[in-house]
């Protein structure tokens, strides 16, 4: 089925403030067509982000569809940010069992060599 552009755009609007299921139902348009809009939208409104880590991307564009680059960016940074820290906590607790194990296998050798 063929879309006008002013319709994707309205949809993708919409999507962004009532969400891509709800707006799905009162459009008659696949959740998935939905999802599959935004990701052409994105991947072209995006016009310049800059390769230093330490500068945050300048992104433009992407207001008119209600869509918000830096602060996604932003979410993205703090949950990497929680992810590895995470990470560091687990490879610590799995040194600390890891340990308990090797003391616990020795133990039991030692018990059962009497």
């Amino acid at each position: 089925m063929f879309y006008s552009d002013e319709f994707r755009a309205k949809a993708l609007e919409m999507a962004e403030k009532i969400g891509v299921k709800k707006t799905s139902k009162e459009l008659h348009v696949g959740a998935q067509t939905l999802y599959n809009w935004q990701k052409h939208a994105r991947s072209h409104e995006v016009q310049s982000v800059a390769t230093d880590n330490s500068e945050k991307p300048q992104i433009s564009n992407l207001p008119e569809l209600g869509f918000d680059m830096n602060q996604e960016l932003d979410e993205q940074r703090k949950l990497n940010q929680s992810c590895q820290q995470t990470i560091r906590f687990l490879v610590e607790e799995n040194a600390a069992l890891r340990q308990q194990c090797e003391n616990y296998l020795k133990a039991i050798t030692l018990i059962s060599q009497r």
